[in-house]
């Protein structure tokens, strides 16, 4: 969403609970992640709820995105 909006800060507005549903995956692997991302200091969670994200590194991020996806292409092929 912020690299559509150009926003470094946005608002969550799905719980982990909800977030881990829709993936298919459990809340534990939801707040294992959020919490990996904030670990590498490519986000930052605010509020009472740790619903508000800040990106702090937009590379950081992207970079944690593309190894986990394998550097693949949308064809499934390395690039």
């Amino acid at each position: 969403m912020a690299a559509r909006t150009g926003a470094q800060n946005f608002e969550l507005f799905m719980s982990r609970r909800d977030i881990a549903d829709y993936l298919g995956l459990t809340t534990e692997s939801v707040a294992r992640s959020f919490t990996g991302l904030t670990a590498r200091r490519a986000i930052r969670m605010d509020g009472l709820t740790h619903r508000i994200i800040h990106v702090l590194s937009p590379e950081r991020l992207n970079a944690v995105t593309t190894a986990a996806r394998g550097t693949k292409t949308l064809t499934g092929r390395h690039s």
